[in-house]
């Protein structure tokens, strides 16, 4: 016989209880907390009552059936001076006994816990809401931002995105960084003033992604791409994701001299660009090209 336990929060309502109880007469393993006599009472009783079914005879086979027992999934019974929740699945019945005083104790607290949940609940779905709010909200503003730039409104631009970055933070919902530094380094980069873009870069602390969105605003004035992946190897000399993007850049505006000096500096420092050959394979496909 094992003793098991009906886990509760509050310990006050927590049921020790036997299980895996086999007694004669009654066709179905037992488990609850209750004593031999007071299963063969309760079940008596449910028979009575027209509550339970006898167990079937269950045949094995491939072919999925409905077992009948399937038919009484739970009931209520009044036994003595309390109830019996009753669950009955397959061959098994679990019983649940409390007096009245202890199950109206026990309503009592599940029916404020409920009141507790629903409340925490709707708290959560408000404040659901509120995010899904402002994520359109600065998806709006992204779009306005973007058409001031277009339109060469650039210090309104710039204004109007540093106010709502403060606007969104006081409400709690802050704007994700990254689209705080990319819809910066679209404005500085459409004021055509590079050392602006590059003090920006440093004072964010700017990550090797940062750099590459950047320069991606110079993809036609390669000298002054030239200036963004330079200052992005001297923060991060050693990172392949950087070789691998400029080794590309110069590839394909068929710059294919410089794009094998990056390559051959990647290789040199053992990087490997997640490909399957690497900045190997890499720099023998450029050299082909350059022929």
């Amino acid at each position: 016989m094992t003793i098991i336990n009906f886990q509760h929060p509050k310990d006050k309502f927590k049921i020790n209880a036997r299980r895996n109880i086999i007694l004669p007469g009654i066709p179905y393993t037992l488990h609850g907390n209750l004593e031999d006599s007071e299963f063969k009472e309760l079940y008596n009783n449910m028979l009575k009552e027209g509550k339970l079914i006898r167990k079937p005879e269950i045949e094995h086979s491939d072919r999925p059936r409905l077992s009948l027992t399937l038919r009484i999934n739970t009931a209520t019974v009044e036994f003595k001076d309390g109830i019996c929740d009753v669950w009955i699945f397959h061959n098994n019945i679990m019983v649940v006994y409390r007096n009245h005083e202890e199950w109206k104790e026990y309503l009592d607290y599940e029916k404020k816990e409920e009141i507790k949940r629903t409340r925490i609940r709707k708290m959560e779905e408000q404040k659901q809401h509120e995010r899904t709010e402002n994520i359109h909200k600065q998806i709006a503003l992204m779009r306005n931002i973007r058409e001031m730039v277009k339109n060469k409104q650039l210090e309104l631009a710039e204004k109007t995105l540093f106010e709502n970055i403060a606007y969104f933070e006081q409400q709690g919902n802050g704007m994700p960084r990254e689209w705080q530094i990319s819809m910066l380094i679209s404005i500085f980069a459409a004021y055509d003033n590079q050392e602006k873009i590059l003090n920006y870069l440093d004072e964010i602390n700017a990550s090797p992604e940062n750099f590459i969105a950047a320069s991606k605003y110079y993809y036609s004035d390669p000298e002054k791409a030239e200036i963004i992946f330079r200052n992005s190897l001297i923060k991060y000399p050693d990172e392949a994701v950087l070789y691998k993007y400029i080794c590309m850049y110069y590839e394909k505006i068929k710059s294919f001299q410089q794009a094998i000096e990056y390559c051959t500096l990647a290789c040199g420092k053992k990087l490997h660009d997640g490909t399957k050959t690497g900045f190997t394979g890499r720099l023998m496909r450029l050299k082909a090209r350059q022929k």
